[in-house]
């Protein structure tokens, strides 16, 4: 399952990184950059305790 999450937070990661690439500067890019980042820390956090 944690495996899972990290990778929809790649997949988001990857999509926000897309349009900040394409100078779209606006509050809900950011927005979804930093919960992407959020949710990889938070899988990859528990699957080295696991």
């Amino acid at each position: 399952m944690w495996k899972l999450l990290e990778n929809i937070g790649l997949g988001l990661f990857v999509n926000a990184t897309y349009f900040l690439l394409n100078l779209n500067f606006e509050t809900p890019v950011f927005v979804v950059l930093g919960f992407s980042v959020i949710v990889m820390g938070i899988a990859i956090f528990y699957q080295r305790r696991k």
